[in-house]
């Protein structure tokens, strides 16, 4: 256990006192183990840990979102005070070959101590694993929004929902207030959430009609499949807008997913997004929205002719919108044409290819107007289309239409773009998640906890190791 790998929170940097990973579990263990419990954990800062007297068997889903007696909240970072549920067998053996020589005991208040680390609270890393497959094991969840509904709202900690590959039909809405959610699978070939529905089909239009909508922040998807199955529109049918998802949130980020369609597949609607190694498929518009949103090492696929992009930022330097744009950086343009780089959605769309590769199926012009009948909707000196190094046989700077841009190669403002980390204000998070693999690899999570691995294991029978689980597929973990 002394090199037991950590699925550390890859957004998080946990600067002070030793890692530390605990389990939590519904069974009691009375004060005897208490006592053990306070004998081995020495702790480098002033904090001791709190046990939730009054149950012995607290419902982790309501521990997760409710703050009474017996269930305490364990999941918020803004005080220094925070209580946990009793600790199990094997949180006291991990504790102690974790902790064993390094630290001191700062006093013993009973069986209800608070935890305290200089005001700073040691659950600032708490990482949870949700489990979602089409297997039905009692301790998976069969929908993913039943899983997105387990987090608690206003969440301030990092939530994995692990999805078993498979075909997940419905719609996921993941509201406002349930931030640091991931969706992490093995493969966007055999992963996908899917839907077939469309504007017309929905009160508020292209709004509400997407398959998964993302309204939160620090919201991440890695190696997930997002499809809207409706049929390709007729041509003029102005009420065929089929999202595979729009991404409202900020901090959003996006690792091998694809995301399939035919008409404004994917909604980027507002808000700082990074989309790394992904495929996005569709024909009309189908890369829309006002977000500030980089394309990196992309494949986009026009699966008919149409428009890559129909970009919406609406003001210029006066608003906070005006750092709207859509950077394609390394891409790679495929499919069928005759296809347009991109048409305004707005007064002052802006979009931006750099060192991306154009197959012929890009029209020479590369971009057009919105046309209201035949005039253009909007003026050509607020829409900022532009390239930088083009490459390929869609790539025919000289015969662009005379209102777009081309951006010299070693030009400021195309290292500005390139130079992902500044201009989404990504340090903080955009980061890789772990893949399934590294996450089931953990020796933590197949020892402590095997039952609540992606395989569906079966419960062991019940021990002090493995003591009995309330709580469909939650798995708590602290990392101080």
């Amino acid at each position: 256990m002394a090199n037991t790998p950590r699925i550390t929170p890859h957004w998080k940097d946990s600067s002070y006192g030793t890692k530390l990973t605990h389990l939590l579990s519904a069974r009691s263990i009375g004060l005897l183990c208490c006592s053990l419990f306070l004998s081995l954990l020495v702790f480098a800062a002033q904090f001791s840990v709190t046990f939730a007297a009054g149950t012995d068997s607290p419902d982790f889903k309501k521990l997760a979102s409710t703050s009474t007696v017996g269930n305490f909240r364990p999941i918020r970072d803004h005080g220094s005070e925070t209580k946990l549920p009793r600790a199990t067998k094997p949180f006291l053996e991990f504790s102690k070959q974790r902790t064993q020589a390094k630290h001191e005991v700062v006093g013993v208040l009973g069986e209800e101590e608070m935890v305290r680390s200089n005001g700073r609270e040691i659950l600032d890393g708490v990482q949870t694993i949700l489990v979602v497959s089409t297997d039905g094991y009692p301790n998976h969840f069969s929908t993913v929004q039943a899983a997105v509904d387990a987090v608690p709202m206003w969440n301030y900690v990092n939530w994995i929902i692990l999805i078993k590959p498979g075909i997940y039909y419905g719609t996921v809405i993941v509201p406002q207030g349930k931030n640091h959610i991931t969706l992490l699978g093995e493969d966007p070939a055999t992963t996908t959430l899917s839907c077939q529905r469309s504007a017309k089909d929905t009160p508020m239009g292209i709004l509400d009609s997407p398959c998964v909508i993302i309204e939160a922040s620090f919201f991440v998807a890695k190696n997930i499949a997002f499809e809207n199955t409706s049929p390709k529109p007729a041509e003029l049918d102005y009420n065929a807008q089929a999202p595979a998802i729009r991404v409202s949130g900020d901090n959003s980020s996006f690792y091998g997913c694809s995301f399939l369609g035919w008409q404004d597949t994917l909604f980027a609607d507002q808000g700082r997004q990074y989309y790394k190694d992904c495929r996005v498929e569709g024909s009309v518009d189908y890369i829309l929205g006002y977000a500030r949103a980089v394309f990196d090492n992309c494949t986009i696929y026009s699966r008919s002719g149409g428009f890559i992009t129909a970009q919406s930022r609406w003001c210029d330097a006066e608003c906070t919108a005006a750092q709207s744009a859509f950077v394609f950086l390394n891409c790679t343009l495929t499919g069928y044409g005759p296809t347009y780089l991109g048409r305004p959605w707005r007064e002052y769309a802006k979009v931006l290819y750099i060192d991306t590769w154009m197959d012929s199926h890009v029209v020479s012009q590369g971009w057009e107007d919105w046309l209201e009948g035949t005039s253009p909707m909007f003026p050509h000196d607020n829409v900022y289309f532009a390239e930088s190094n083009s490459r390929g046989p869609g790539a025919n700077p000289q015969s662009r239409i005379v209102w777009s841009h081309q951006i010299g190669e070693t030009e400021v403002e195309a290292n500005m773009y390139r130079d992902i980390m500044s201009f989404l204000d990504g340090q903080s998070w955009i980061q890789q998640p772990p893949s399934v693999q590294a996450v089931l690899r953990s020796d933590l999570m197949r020892s402590l906890s095997p039952y609540s691995s992606i395989e569906g294991d079966a419960v062991p029978e019940e021990t002090d190791r493995y003591p009995k689980r309330r709580g469909k597929g939650l798995h708590f973990k602290l990392l101080d």
